[in-house]
């Protein structure tokens, strides 16, 4: 199970209503979920993947992503 929450220095700013903007988890070019915080249950051969976390303004339509790397490993 992966639980990632976001934490970010926009309170009191124009960009601290999250209504405004769509976001998108992304991992080898597939969508995991399109919610703010990361909350999946994994389900991948263990190995290193590229991923994207994506956010898109709805008023201006602007994209802007962080790339990142998931490293998916098993325990038995």
């Amino acid at each position: 199970m992966i639980r990632e929450t976001m934490s970010t220095g926009l309170k009191g700013t124009m960009y601290d209503d999250t209504s405004r903007f769509t976001y998108r988890w992304e991992v080898a070019g597939r969508t995991l979920t399109e919610t703010y915080n990361l909350e999946i249950q994994i389900d991948m051969v263990p190995g290193e993947r590229s991923c994207r976390f994506v956010v898109k303004d709805k008023e201006t339509e602007v994209e802007k992503y962080h790339r990142f790397s998931l490293n998916v490993s098993s325990s038995t």
